[in-house]
């Protein structure tokens, strides 16, 4: 098990969630898998954001899941995902959850078909604030996808940070592409903090934190990403047993992966490792696995062999 002060604490898993069959947030099953995180070592849970399906919940739906989960005083350091349009909704979350106890939040910017300008972007966020009226929380901007309608340019990213210097903390990097990652890197060096949340990438970028879905059903693999390669052993083969470094160990799974949808995947390859099937329930317009790819998915796993120390 990793020490709680070592480099796994870096890792903040953006936390799974669980579903009745009702779709209503399993707290029990969610409250007590985020404690067993917290025995692994993590220290930082990101809620509600794209491996939480946070964009299928409703504010009100949130704050419910929120409630129950802040009741219990011993977990903390929670940051919770916002995907609104509606400034004054967005507002009223983080309001509501300042009285909670959480101040840390994931915002996404608004979404609309054409690209925001600068000025209506830094108008946004400007407004927010406003309508928040307190200084005792701070966001980080949370970009998805790829390239698109969607995406925001660097210069108006630079723009909201000096706009709202006192509450922007960081960028969320939600994309897979490494050269995106990279161009954040050198664009806000020095002024805003890169976080990346594809797992492959931080063997290169060596991120402190690194915000991971995988980290759900593998945390001390993922963590392992943070550290140099380890020289390969003189032997691969320890008294019968083949010696298996870290990183080919998340490769592996990295592998399972990419064969599948990664949001259903990795809630179908919990609910194997668990034992339980309420994992499997995905929000929609999310859907889980055909039935022939489960059988594929559970063949392969069964053949990684997860352990309860990875």
């Amino acid at each position: 098990m990793a020490n709680p002060s070592s480099k796994i604490s870096r890792v903040w898993v953006d936390v799974l969630t669980p579903f009745t069959p009702s779709f209503q947030v399993d707290t029990e099953h969610w409250i007590n898998h985020i404690k067993t995180l917290s025995i692994k070592g993590i220290t930082h849970f990101v809620l509600f954001g794209k491996a939480g399906e946070g964009e299928c919940l409703s504010t009100l739906e949130k704050m419910r899941a929120l409630k129950a989960l802040t009741e219990h005083k011993a977990i903390s350091n929670l940051v919770l995902g916002i995907q609104a349009s509606s400034p004054v909704e967005i507002a009223s979350l983080i309001r509501n959850a300042i009285q909670l106890g959480v101040h840390q939040f994931l915002i996404t910017p608004p979404a609309f078909t054409d690209q925001i300008s600068r000025e209506g972007l830094v108008a946004h966020f400007r407004y927010i604030t406003q309508l928040v009226g307190q200084d005792n929380w701070s966001f980080f901007l949370h970009i998805w996808g790829s390239p698109g309608p969607l995406q925001i340019a660097d210069a108006s990213i630079l723009d909201l940070h000096a706009a709202c210097k006192k509450h922007i903390v960081g960028l969320v990097d939600e994309g897979t592409s490494l050269a995106r990652t990279n161009d954040y890197l050198k664009s806000f060096a020095g002024a805003l903090p890169v976080v990346p949340t594809f797992e492959p990438n931080a063997l290169y970028l060596k991120p402190s934190p690194l915000i991971s879905a995988v980290a759900n059903l593998a945390p001390n693999l993922v963590s392992g990403l943070l550290d140099e390669p380890l020289p390969p052993p003189a032997e691969k083969e320890v008294a019968g047993l083949k010696v298996r470094d870290p990183h080919e160990r998340f490769h592996e799974l990295q592998a399972l992966l990419n064969n599948h949808p990664r949001l259903p995947t990795l809630k179908h390859l919990m609910g194997r490792f668990t034992h339980d099937n309420h994992w499997k329930t995905l929000h929609p317009p999310q859907y889980p696995l055909s039935e022939p790819s489960q059988v594929e998915l559970d063949k392969s796993f069964k053949q990684f062999h997860i352990q309860p120390n990875e």
